[in-house]
């Protein structure tokens, strides 16, 4: 069960089989609904409800520490890729052009937040041959 950013501050776009749709919640909605899940149906982690933080979608404000730190309480995968006006989205994460600071926030994952969990490198099909390079970079930065 998945839970997707888009790109609007406010609300968010989220597909899951809680909701069986797409709806528009804020990302405090759907914590609660992943608290809410897991506590009353599930209270066990293998059936747990977590979110997918999708970097190339959210908007530049959730990568400020204190939303990222309650965000990432709830987020078990990232699909980590950049974005860049005029290109688009789902660019190598270290893209020279784009927007975000996907190197630092990489490190900060393990150095600042302490998390743990998946990451998924999500580029567009032109791209991919700079998959392997990327993932062992990532690797890298995050100590491995």
């Amino acid at each position: 069960m998945e839970l997707n950013f888009l790109n609007d501050l406010n609300k968010i776009g989220s597909y899951s089989a809680l909701w069986k749709k797409k709806v528009f919640r804020s990302p405090l909605e759907i914590i609660s609904a992943c608290q809410l899940y897991n506590t009353q149906l599930y209270n066990a982690h293998s059936n747990a409800l977590w979110m997918t933080l999708d970097t190339s979608h959210i908007e530049d404000v959730w990568f400020d520490h204190k939303i990222m730190a309650y965000l990432l309480k709830f987020t078990k995968v990232i699909h980590l890729s950049n974005r860049a006006k005029g290109i688009g989205s789902h660019l190598p994460f270290n893209y020279s052009k784009g927007e975000l600071n996907l190197v630092s926030f990489v490190r900060d994952l393990k150095y600042k937040y302490n998390w743990s969990g998946d990451i998924i490198l999500e580029y567009m099909e032109e791209y991919s041959t700079k998959l392997i390079k990327n993932c062992n970079y990532v690797k890298k930065l995050l100590g491995e």
